[in-house]
């Protein structure tokens, strides 16, 4: 299989968002957030990061759920969901550039709980579906041997066949709820199966598609 390697830049958006100096244009609070976040991944220890950073990024997901209902009908709303976006893809970057530096420092289910996320809010802010983010699940999937790993890899393709660019923000949460409940029966198989459903080419690190035969993958 061919291997697919992915570099990192510190990214510079049209919102001036970088990981250096976090000059993002979102909201004080999600700024708050991500430098928290990101002080925690220099200042832990090795043997403390792995729980540090999964109570972070769990905190700031609790912080989500909180804010979401003063948010749906406000003038705001387009801007707050890109703020969210932003944050998330500050996160990711500073797991990842963790990782890269320190190999093994950052779980690979922490990883893709945070990759998975990425795709939710890239949905929700109603951006193009992101290959780029897709290509580095599938290898993250791929290579890795937790099982909660493939977990979170189902996540984010509920997340991507639930539509959730085309629901209200309330709506967009109790799916996301609703998914997180029916997670476990969730199956993913190579085989062939009847109806239409959802499908990804991993040896080509696709993004996910909707597919009436699975036949096509074989």
């Amino acid at each position: 299989m061919e291997e697919l390697l992915i570099e990192v830049p510190a990214r510079s958006d049209e919102a001036g968002a970088t990981t250096g100096n976090l000059t993002l244009d979102i909201d004080e609070g999600f700024t708050s957030e991500v430098r928290k976040f990101i002080a925690i991944l220099q200042v832990s220890a090795d043997g403390q990061l792995a729980v540090r950073a999964k109570r972070g990024l769990e905190r700031f997901l609790e912080k989500l759920a909180l804010d979401c209902p003063e948010r749906e009908t406000g003038p705001e709303r387009g801007r707050w969901a890109g703020s969210v976006r932003k944050a998330i893809g500050e996160i990711i970057e500073a797991l990842r550039a963790r990782e890269q530096a320190d190999p093994l420092s950052i779980p690979p289910t922490l990883l893709a709980r945070a990759g998975a996320e990425a795709v939710r809010w890239n949905l929700v802010d109603r951006q193009a579906t992101d290959a780029a983010l897709w290509a580095w699940l599938d290898e993250l999937f791929v290579s890795a041997k937790e099982v909660g790993v493939a977990h979170e890899f189902r996540r984010a393709l509920a997340y991507h066949a639930a539509a959730l660019d085309q629901q209200s923000l309330k709506v967009g949460f109790a799916a996301a709820q609703l998914i997180e409940q029916i997670l476990p029966s969730l199956v993913l198989t190579p085989h062939a199966v009847d109806g239409a459903l959802y499908g990804v080419d991993l040896n080509h690190r696709a993004v996910p598609v909707r597919i009436v035969r699975t036949d096509v993958f074989e």
